[in-house]
């Protein structure tokens, strides 16, 4: 009797398939099929690279297919990753579509329904690639995190080339990635925005500290590296502050790899930087700069500066030298270094219309959106509304955003639209709280909203929800079906009665 009833009462292979987290990189269905989940996940990072290089899908048109290719893939994670229609049912997935609803339904009321594409859109593919990647296995999750990695170092590559290419011979081979301005040549990538391209490097070279195979973490220092010399090329003041504070926020949860590369990076800063603002014959010291930064990584690399490493190693008797004289001037190096980087910073300037600097334009920008907010305070203006802002002169112009989301949502919807996006990243933070990278990229977005529109550009959110989806990872059953739970039950009492018997 008992044989004949456990073949009956045995775990269906859906539910198995939910607490696997075998880098067999299988994932049960419904049907108890096997899938092989590295395809969704190559197909992941393909949203996120080619939609990059299309231009981030800030363009309405391409915000409405950027919106239909996150709802493909998303309908296709659902059928085929059990797991994904539990992320999927969860409140926090509801509040956002519920918000990027409310800002098209904004948009069409104003008859700019196109325009609100473009934060929709991102919100859509925000919540489609954290439920999709969040479903998938170890190896999938690490395999999206490589290739965002890879991905932005190859971008990152081409643009320094170019960049080198532009400043000795005056054109570059991909003019369109770059923008001159007064003093320097700053890179802006195929997103044709230095704000937004950074940013994405960023998201990206956080998710290289979530590749923990030990044997690719030299390839995978020197791919930030190269990516974090594409963040310094951006001169996007934003967008450093931004990068600067996620990784204040991972702290020791970043792999010693990409404390490497963020040590060279620190290093070699001023020294990009400067050689930036430079032209024809001395623009050789540009890539000299980039030589220098992975070379420092190479020579730094190994865990050389992990707390509690150096006593470990063997003695050598100029690496001593040189590390006790760097901690005994650790603060007046560090001073120095920071009134060096952030003067050839603040220096960059970027006029507006040929009268104003970017400073003091903004700051009209946000002033004359002030004054608007106050008169529409509950209803807004609609998605993104044009407004005049007066320049420097007294001239007055036009004004297409406010260089700060948390504005532009209040300019668009009102009060409660700012309330509703403060409450939501609130919520985000509790949810992330046990996990420093995916609240690091939190960070980063939270804090580049304060200095320009980058949340407008849909692939950042898809990149963004990613990244923070490879470390949450797969989420375990809070409630078990009452079938399964009837079933686990029975086996019991049946197993129990055997024995007894």
């Amino acid at each position: 009797m008992a044989r004949a009833v456990r073949p009956l009462l045995r775990r269906p292979p859906s539910i198995a398939s939910f607490r696997s987290d075998n880098p067999a990189v299988v994932v049960g269905t419904a049907s108890g099929e096997r899938i092989d989940d590295r395809a969704l996940a190559v197909e992941c990072v393909a949203v996120g690279l080619g939609m990059a290089v299309a231009g981030g899908a800030f363009a309405p048109p391409a915000a409405a297919v950027f919106a239909g290719v996150a709802i493909a893939l998303l309908i296709v994670g659902l059928v085929l990753l059990p797991t994904a229609r539990l992320l999927v049912r969860s409140r926090l997935s509801y509040a956002v579509l519920a918000f990027a609803a409310w800002w098209t339904a904004s948009g069409l009321a104003h008859h700019d329904g196109m325009v609100a594409m473009r934060l929709a859109a991102g919100m859509v593919g925000s919540v489609a690639a954290y439920v999709v990647v969040g479903a998938l296995t170890t190896r999938g999750r690490e395999l999206v995190a490589a290739g965002f990695l890879g991905g932005a170092a190859i971008l990152a590559g081409t643009g320094l080339i170019d960049v080198s290419v532009a400043m000795a011979a005056g054109r570059g081979p991909f003019d369109s990635w770059l923008l001159t301005d007064e003093r320097s040549v700053r890179l802006a990538g195929p997103l044709h925005y230095p704000e937004a391209f950074a940013l994405w490097l960023s998201f990206s070279f956080l998710a290289g500290a979530l590749v923990r195979t030990r044997r690719v973490q030299p390839l995978v220092s020197l791919s930030q590296v190269v990516v974090g010399c594409g963040i310094l090329a951006s001169e996007s003041r934003g967008a450093l502050v931004a990068f600067a504070a996620a990784l204040i926020v991972a702290g020791r949860r970043l792999s010693r790899a990409t404390r490497n590369a963020v040590v060279a990076l620190a290093v070699c800063a001023p020294l990009v930087l400067a050689a930036q603002r430079l032209a024809g014959a001395t623009a050789v010291l540009y890539p000299l700069s980039l030589a220098a930064a992975v070379l420092t990584v190479l020579l730094i690399g190994r865990g050389l500066l992990v707390r509690g490493r150096l006593d470990q190693r063997p003695a050598n008797r100029w690496r001593d030298r040189v590390m006790a004289a760097v901690l005994r001037l650790r603060w007046l190096i560090g001073g120095v270094w920071l009134v060096t980087t952030c003067g050839l910073l603040v220096t960059q300037r970027r006029w507006v219309d040929g009268l104003d600097p970017s400073w003091w334009q903004r700051l009209r920008v946000a002033k004359a959106a002030i004054h608007l907010i106050s008169g529409h305070v509950w209803s807004g203006l609609g998605p993104d509304p044009v407004f005049r802002a007066p320049t420097a002169t007294g001239v007055p112009g036009w004004a297409y955003f406010t260089h700060n989301e948390f504005l532009e949502i209040a300019l668009s919807l009102g009060i409660p639209g700012l309330v509703a996006v403060v409450a939501l990243a609130a919520w985000v933070a509790w949810r992330l709280r046990p996990h420093r990278i995916g609240l690091a990229v939190l960070a980063a977005v939270v804090v580049a909203g304060l200095f320009d529109f980058g949340w407008h550009f849909p692939v950042l959110g898809w990149v963004a929800a990613s990244v923070a989806a490879c470390e949450v990872g797969q989420r375990r059953l809070r409630r078990q079906p009452f079938g399964v739970w009837c079933a686990r039950n029975c086996r019991r009492v049946v197993k129990s009665c055997t024995l007894a018997g």
